[in-house]
C-alpha cells in the first residue's frame, strides 16, 4: 500500500510540473494571472489542476454544436459584411448621422471584430423599474401570435417566475412555439420540475451547459444573456433577470435597466438566441430541425433588410422621432482571442471628448479598462461611475474598493446608489450609449456569454443620460478622505480580494 501512494505521488508530481511548465511556455493570459495559476499548482498540487481546468478560462467553453452554428452564422453574413463595410468606406464623414460619423472608428471596430451588421431600432422604449418592465413584458406575450423565446441567467420559483411561466403555459397550449433557455448555473437553486410545467404543456425548456447532471467542467462559463423575442418582431434585453427582486417585489431598492426593442435589430439578437439554442438543443428528442428557424433563415431576412438600411443611413436625418443605429454585439469564451463587448467599451472610452458615465453593479476591471478610465480622467474628460450602496456580494465590494482608491485621486466621480444599482450603461458625451448584460468585471469580459446593444442616436444618448444625472441626485459620492480613513486591517482586506478579481 506503501508503494502505490509513492507511485501515485510520484505520477501525480510529475503531471503537476508538466501543468507548470505548459504554463511557463504556452499559456497566453498576462504574466499575473500566470503567476498565480503556477503559485496555485505549486501550493495545492492535484487539486490546482482541477481548479485550473475549471477556472483558468480555456477549456470546455463551448461546444461542437455552437461552433458548428457560429460558422454558419459567419458564412451566412459574408456578403452582408462585405456590403456594409465597403458602405461606410465610401460614406466616411458624409453620413446625414453626425454621431456616426464622428464614431466610425468604434462602428467599423464592431463591424469588422465583432461581426455586427448595423442595423435599425424602430423604437427603444426604456425601462428602469421591474414592475414596469415585466408589465409590458406580460402585455407583448400575452399578445403573441406565433412564437416567444425567452433565454435568462437566473429564473426564481418565485411571484414572478410563476407569472412569467404560467402566460408562457397558456401560450404553448395555444399553439405558440415557446422556446426558454436558461443558465444551470445562474437558476440553481429552481427545480427542474418548475421548467417541466412548460414543457408539458407544449414548450421547451433547456438549461445552458448543464452541470447538475453532467461535467462540471463546464461550471464557470455561463450565459449571463437576457434575451426574450416575440414573434420576430419584438426583442427585451438588458439587465433584468426573473425573480421578485428584478420586479421590485424584494426588500432591497432595485435599480436595473432594460430596452424594448422593434426593427431590424430585433433579428441580431434573435439570431444570437437561436445559436445559443442550437448549442444545447440539436439532438434533444423535442427539438426538430425542420420546423426551427435556422441562423440562415435569420441572415436572409437582415441581408434583404440590407438595403433599406443602408438607403436609410445614407438619407435619413435623425430627429427625435427617427430610427436609432445600433449594433449587437455578442462575446463569450469560446473565442479565446476576442472580447468584443469589453473592447468596443474601451473603444467608446478611447473616443471620449466630454463626459463618460458607467452603471455597474460590480466594477472590478481588468488592466485595460482601469488603464482606458484613468487616462480618459487624467485628460480632463468627466468620468462619473455609479455602484451599488448595497451589494450582493461582500468580496465583490471589497475588491471594488481597491480600485476605487487607486481611481479617485485621477478624478473619477464614484457615486453611491441607495440601493443595489443592477444596471449595465456606458455614455460617452451624452451621444452614443451601451445597454445590455455585460458587467465591468473579468467575469463577463471574457467568461461569461454576453450581450450589449450600441445606440448611435445623440436623442437616444441624451435620454438615457437624463436618467443617469437624476439617479446621480439620488446617490451620494465617495471621497478619497473616507477611503484612506479606513482601518488598516480593512485596506488590506481590499487588497486581498482584489487578487481574485479574475475569478470574480
Amino acid at each position: 500500500m506503501e508503494n502505490f501512494w509513492s507511485i501515485f505521488i510520484s505520477i501525480l508530481s510529475a503531471i503537476n510540473y508538466m501543468f507548470i511548465v505548459f504554463i511557463l511556455f504556452f499559456e497566453k493570459q498576462d504574466a499575473g494571472r500566470r503567476f498565480a495559476w503556477i503559485l496555485t499548482l505549486s501550493f495545492l498540487p492535484g487539486i490546482g489542476i482541477v481548479l485550473y481546468f475549471l477556472f483558468s478560462g480555456h477549456f470546455f467553453t463551448k461546444t461542437r454544436k455552437m461552433e458548428i452554428a457560429k460558422k454558419y452564422v459567419k458564412e451566412e453574413t459574408k456578403q452582408l459584411m462585405s456590403d456594409q463595410q465597403a458602405f461606410f468606406s465610401a460614406q466616411a464623414g458624409k453620413l446625414p448621422n453626425t454621431v456616426m460619423n464622428e464614431y466610425a472608428s468604434l462602428i467599423e471596430l464592431n463591424l469588422n471584430y465583432g461581426n455586427s451588421p448595423v442595423t435599425f431600432a424602430k423604437s427603444a422604449e426604456i425601462f428602469t423599474c421591474g414592475e414596469e418592465k415585466f408589465a409590458a413584458l406580460y402585455r407583448d406575450i400575452a399578445k403573441a401570435e406565433k412564437s416567444v423565446y425567452l433565454q435568462y441567467f437566473i429564473i426564481h420559483k418565485d411571484k414572478t417566475g410563476k407569472k412569467l411561466l404560467d402566460l408562457l403555459c397558456k401560450k404553448a397550449q395555444e399553439g405558440l412555439e415557446v422556446r426558454l433557455l436558461y443558465d444551470d448555473i445562474g437558476s440553481f437553486t429552481t427545480p427542474r420540475s418548475f421548467f417541466a410545467e412548460l414543457d408539458n404543456a407544449g414548450g421547451m425548456t433547456l438549461p445552458f451547459f448543464a452541470v447538475k447532471t453532467g461535467s462540471p467542467w463546464s461550471l464557470n462559463f455561463r450565459n449571463h444573456r437576457k434575451i426574450v423575442i416575440i414573434d420576430g418582431k419584438i426583442a427585451y434585453t438588458g439587465g433584468f433577470n426573473v425573480g421578485d427582486e428584478y420586479a421590485g417585489l424584494g426588500k432591497v431598492v432595485w435599480r436595473d435597466t432594460h430596452v424594448r426593442l422593434t426593427g431590424s435589430c430585433v433579428l441580431s439578437l434573435l439570431n444570437i438566441f437561436l445559436v445559443d439554442w442550437y448549442s444545447v438543443a440539436s439532438g434533444k428528442k423535442k427539438f426538430s430541425a425542420k420546423s426551427w428557424p435556422s441562423p440562415a433563415v435569420v441572415q436572409d431576412k437582415i441581408n434583404s433588410a440590407n438595403k433599406n438600411i443602408l438607403q436609410a443611413l445614407k438619407t435619413e436625418v435623425p430627429d427625435e422621432t427617427s430610427r436609432i443605429p445600433a449594433q449587437i454585439i455578442a462575446s463569450g469564451p469560446d473565442t479565446r482571442d476576442h472580447t468584443e463587448i469589453k473592447d468596443a467599451m474601451i473603444r467608446m472610452i478611447m473616443s471620449a471628448k466630454k463626459s463618460i458615465y458607467i452603471q455597474t453593479p460590480y466594477f472590478t476591471p481588468d488592466a485595460a479598462f482601469f488603464s482606458a478610465v484613468k487616462i480618459a480622467a487624467n485628460s480632463g474628460i468627466k468620468v462619473s461611475i455609479m455602484i451599488p450602496g448595497q451589494w450582493d456580494k461582500f468580496y465583490v465590494r471589497a475588491a471594488a474598493f481597491s480600485f476605487i482608491r487607486d481611481l479617485l485621486p485621477s478624478g473619477v466621480r464614484f457615486y453611491k446608489y441607495p440601493g443595489f444599482i443592477h444596471a449595465k450603461t456606458l455614455i460617452i458625451d451624452e451621444k452614443i450609449v451601451t445597454i445590455g448584460s455585460c458587467n465591468i468585471d473579468s467575469r463577463s469580459f471574457e467568461l461569461h456569454y454576453e450581450a450589449n446593444v450600441f445606440f448611435y442616436d445623440e436623442f437616444f444618448a441624451q435620454k438615457y443620460s437624463s436618467i443617469f444625472l437624476e439617479d446621480c441626485k439620488k446617490c451620494t459620492k465617495y471621497s478619497l478622505a473616507w477611503l484612506n480613513s479606513r482601518p488598516l486591517l480593512q485596506k488590506a482586506w481590499w487588497g486581498f480580494c482584489r487578487l481574485f478579481t479574475p475569478l470574480m
